[in-house]
């Protein structure tokens, strides 16, 4: 009782707010644990070549993982591995040549995306498809167009309540750009109205693809039904 009677009580209202909201500080939080991870297994004082430390600077201002960076030079995450922990006396010319040309290219994209909510880049493949980025209907569209991502998981893109890795990004909206560019090269292709007829025949073709495989469809995409006829 005595402990009640000294301790003054205090209104929650009189405590200051934090200068950021919950959600960003478990972004902050995560990114830095998820870079410090990366830090961690790179050992930055080991004796090395020049080529070696070229390439882990490259590595680490791409901010890809290592399986992203991997592909973007066309060699096995083990291989990486050997040249990024200095395994390795030197690392081969070939391989500085494509990281320098990822460098100069494609790395240039990722850090462009990257810098966007990715409410925005999806904004932009609805838009780049003439469909409407509010609409439920748009989110199954592009779960077809993307090779089946859940329509679930991309909403919460939409709703920048998560995020795919920028490699990924960089994939996704390859295929976006692929289909607009098949759509305007179609002859057929004069208007709004053979657009999108145009577009739902891709549609069409990509859901019988995924129907083929996987036999039905989840409650979530069958909203698609309608769209295609």
């Amino acid at each position: 009782m005595l402990l009640f009677n000294v301790m003054p009580l205090v209104s929650l209202k009189a405590m200051p707010s934090l200068p950021v909201s919950y959600d960003e500080v478990n972004a902050i939080l995560g990114d830095r644990a998820i870079n410090n991870q990366r830090e961690k297994r790179l050992n930055l004082e080991k004796p090395m070549s020049e080529a070696h430390r070229e390439l882990i600077d490259i590595y680490r201002g791409s901010g890809l993982t290592v399986n992203g960076f991997a592909a973007a030079l066309s060699i096995s995450k083990v291989r990486l591995c050997s040249y990024l922990y200095v395994l390795t006396k030197a690392v081969p010319e070939d391989i500085m040549k494509r990281a320098r040309r990822f460098q100069r290219g494609h790395m240039q994209v990722y850090k462009q995306t990257a810098e966007l909510p990715v409410s925005e880049i999806y904004a932009s493949w609805c838009r780049s498809l003439e469909i409407d980025p509010g609409s439920a209907l748009s989110l199954v569209i592009i779960s077809f167009v993307l090779g089946g991502v859940p329509p679930l998981t991309i909403r919460r893109w939409r709703d920048n309540q998560n995020r795919p890795t920028e490699e990924k990004i960089a994939r996704y909206d390859a295929i976006v750009n692929r289909l607009v560019n098949s759509l305007e090269q179609n002859p057929e292709v004069t208007d709004a109205a053979t657009r999108e007829k145009a577009l739902k025949a891709e549609v069409r073709r990509l859901v019988e693809d995924y129907l083929e495989k996987d036999g039905e469809l989840a409650n979530a995409q069958r909203t698609i039904l309608n769209y295609i006829g």
